[in-house]
């Protein structure tokens, strides 16, 4: 680079050795780098000035015209055969927001995400600031909404909370389970701090709700009240191939199927009833004689897909109801729609009129093909969902 170093050079090696850097730049954001941060500007010798004297020039002129005076460091040198000239030697910033203002739009950008990512959580609790700095890349992946879900969660989370319950079934309010689930990581580390330590000293999470851990394998069979975990012998999840499942009564009136496994696990207590839950598209055994007599609901993503798997299901035993794949279940959770990469394309003729209206709403979605996934219905909204199923024979 030479002598003479522009602001256009040190917005570089500022942006290259600070911003773009995570390390330093958390460092900074934390205090273990302070401020400021000073570059020499690299004053030519006589030699160097008079060989150029354009250049030397320039470079008096570029940091004469330089808005923040108060960051430049002017200092008086005698030159050979010129006399004695003022010139700038050494750059500052004496602040994070200096170095923000700085570095441009996109500083300022990414700065702002951060203050309106930390906001609920300083909000929550200030020491929370150092948990947000430590861990911004894993922060700046969420949004300014899973930020507010995020806060609406801890005060929640409490200690053996989860005794005899899937992490997945906790009843929170306001919140969806799966939320919980995919930034398990996150919250660990959060509770972690704000219980001095005593998450990770049991073991995580897990262990300090005291949860019990996810099952893994076959379709799973479920009985979601005493009665009928009593006539399954006690046992409270079942897993069961789909040509057993075919031939065995299940002991309920009502069925329950759930396209995902974790929505079943977080399935509710409800009187005379079973769910059977985490095939998929593995289907066939509701062709069962036996589930003819049953009251059968269905409940799975709203999207293509889901709603492909509900036509999948009728037919093979015609009289299931679907349970929150409607108009109400997407109002109420609008702001957790994301977009479907690969909708289904095939012709869906056993869906009842409501239903296609939703679907149509999901395709017709400003441009881009919307799905609702179920595991991020709130907790509260599934529950009395539910109910009304129930009641509603």
């Amino acid at each position: 680079m030479g002598w003479g170093i522009t602001p256009d050079d040190c917005k570089q090696k500022v942006d290259t050795l600070e911003w773009s850097n995570n390390l330093n730049l958390r460092k900074r954001l934390s205090g273990e780098r302070t401020f400021p941060i000073t570059i020499p500007l690299k004053a030519p010798k006589s030699s160097e000035a008079f060989s150029d004297i354009a250049r030397f020039s320039d470079y008096i002129k570029v940091w004469r015209d330089w808005p923040n005076q108060d960051q430049v460091e002017w200092k008086k040198v005698a030159y050979r055969n010129s006399g004695i000239h003022e010139v700038p030697i050494k750059f500052s910033l004496n602040t994070f927001q200096e170095m923000v203002d700085f570095l441009g739009d996109h500083a300022q950008s990414k700065a702002l995400f951060w203050q309106q990512l930390m906001e609920p959580l300083l909000q929550y609790d200030k020491s929370l600031y150092s948990v947000f700095v430590k861990n911004l890349t894993a922060f700046e992946k969420l949004s300014t909404t899973d930020i507010k879900l995020l806060v609406i969660i801890l005060p929640q989370l409490k200690r053996h909370m989860g005794k005899g319950m899937y992490l997945r079934a906790l009843p929170l309010i306001g919140a969806d389970t799966k939320f919980l689930e995919s930034n398990l990581t996150l919250f660990e580390l959060i509770l972690d701090h704000l219980n001095i330590g005593q998450v990770a000293i049991v073991g995580g999470i897990i262990a300090w709700l005291n949860c019990k851990e996810n099952p893994k394998g076959l379709l799973s069979v479920r009985p979601l009240c005493p009665q009928t975990k009593k006539a399954m012998a006690g046992i409270p999840l079942l897993q069961m191939y789909s040509q057993d499942l075919y031939k065995y009564e299940l002991p309920a009136s009502n069925i329950l199927v759930i396209e995902n496994m974790q929505s079943g696990l977080a399935l509710p207590e409800m009187e005379d009833t079973i769910a059977v839950f985490g095939g998929g598209r593995n289907l066939t055994w509701m062709k069962a004689d036996w589930l003819q007599s049953k009251r059968v609901g269905y409940w799975g993503d709203i999207d293509s897909w889901g709603y492909a798997l509900l036509n999948d299901a009728r037919k093979n035993c015609p009289c299931v109801d679907s349970i929150m794949m409607d108009k109400s279940a997407l109002d109420e959770h609008l702001e957790r729609i994301v977009e479907e990469e690969i909708p289904y394309d095939g012709i869906l003729r056993l869906l009842t009129a409501p239903e296609k209206a939703t679907l149509k709403r999901l395709i017709e979605n400003n441009g881009y093909v919307a799905r609702l996934e179920q595991e991020r219905l709130s907790s509260d909204f599934i529950s009395t969902q539910l109910e009304k199923w129930r009641y509603s024979q």
